[in-house]
């Protein structure tokens, strides 16, 4: 989903934003893993410096999920307006033909 939201912001090029997001999901899963499993190993400046890669990402992440959502609020709000028009439209014959009869 994060990488539809990418490519909802950017979508003039798909396959790179596709194979950008993707990269920025598997670089923050390594690394959490090589955080995790070096802790005790790490110095506390490396430990920060992970710490703040993966918060970068996973706003990143976020901003992209709204993007997402936002994308669908959105097409779902001009469909209901398309409906709506047609049920006026309707609305307005049927009393154009109670009129007639």
């Amino acid at each position: 989903m994060s990488i539809s939201g990418l490519l909802s912001i950017f979508s003039n090029n798909a396959i790179t934003i596709i194979s950008m997001g993707l990269g920025m999901e598997i670089g923050k899963i390594l690394s959490i893993s090589h955080l995790y499993r070096s802790w005790q190993r790490n110095t506390a400046l490396v430990k920060t410096g992970y710490i703040f890669i993966v918060f970068v990402l996973t706003l990143l992440t976020s901003f992209e999920i709204m993007s997402f959502l936002s994308q669908c609020h959105q097409k779902t709000v001009q469909s209901n307006h398309v409906i709506q028009s047609k049920i006026e439209a309707l609305g307005k014959e049927e009393s154009v033909l109670k009129s007639q009869i």
